[in-house]
């Protein structure tokens, strides 16, 4: 597989078909949203957070998954999980393989790539919450800090991955050369 991660900046043009995933995969949980909506939880920055990282196939162009990089300064955040808001602290949201390509180590260097920035960016912990697993991150040494009912009624098992001090996590291997080293 030849994989490219890189910023959404970079791939503007995926937007689209970013949103319809994510409608596809969290639509039940927020049918009122509309793509505008959608695409409104993208950050097409380049510099500063919110940061979106999407997985491109080199070979074909195709989507193949995204992550959101955020500070804990997010309202959802403030609102439904703030026992575990920390100083110096990142967030990552909406992580998505497209479901043919999971397994195949995609997520797992979205993750790589998305500590990477996190230390870069000065942050001495990433953290997430998910409902449905938490294998991959368990395989990438994260660690479970507690669990969290979320606002539509479900349990969410809240992780933190601890980036070590003066050590900068190495990116993931097959990454684009637009994002900072």
């Amino acid at each position: 597989m030849s994989l490219q991660l890189d910023l959404l900046h970079h791939h503007q043009s995926k937007q689209h078909e970013i949103i319809h995933h994510f409608k596809q995969h969290w639509g039940h949980l927020h049918p009122e949203r509309s793509d505008e909506e959608w695409g409104q939880l993208l950050s097409a920055n380049k510099d500063e957070l919110p940061l979106t990282l999407v997985a491109v196939d080199n070979l074909s162009g195709a989507f193949l998954g995204t992550v959101t990089l955020k500070n804990n300064t997010v309202p959802f955040l403030q609102q439904h999980l703030e026992n575990f808001i920390k100083p110096e602290q990142a967030w990552l949201f909406y992580m998505y393989v497209v479901p043919h390509r999971r397994g195949q180590g995609i997520g797992s260097s979205l993750l790589a790539r998305a500590a990477h920035l996190a230390k870069l960016k000065g942050f001495n912990s990433v953290s997430l919450f998910t409902t449905t697993c938490g294998n991959i991150y368990r395989k990438a040494d994260w660690q479970a800090t507690g669990r969290s009912r979320l606002p539509w009624g479900a349990r969410a098992k809240v992780m933190e991955l601890v980036l070590e001090p003066g050590v900068v996590p190495a990116p993931a291997p097959e990454t684009a050369q637009q994002l900072p080293a």
